[in-house]
């Protein structure tokens, strides 16, 4: 099971190194890509108050963000680029999920 597992993340993830995403009370996050530096790749603003929750898609090509400034933002997982949000919440959103 553990090799199979490992197979389709590999499949998946490709050439491309593994890639984390943190979200701070500084309305911020940044991109980081562990295993090629110890320094984010790019830092994301765009909310307007803290972070509560960062959710990679499953490919990897997006990132979702939850925020106290009652949006959700997306992003693009590979660049960090800002791509849309979505408003309509009438209270801070906590998380995400697929």
């Amino acid at each position: 099971m553990k090799k199979v597992a490992l197979e389709r993340y590999n499949k998946m993830k490709g050439n491309a190194p593994e890639r984390l995403v943190s979200g701070s009370d500084d309305f911020t996050m940044f991109l980081w890509e562990p295993a090629v530096s110890k320094h984010p790749k790019t830092r994301m603003t765009g909310h307007q108050q803290l972070v509560n929750h960062v959710y990679f898609s499953p490919d990897g090509n997006w990132v979702a963000s939850a925020s106290f400034d009652k949006s959700v933002k997306l992003w693009n997982g590979i660049t960090g680029k800002f791509v849309a949000a979505f408003r309509g919440h009438v209270g801070p959103v906590y998380q995400i999920r697929q």
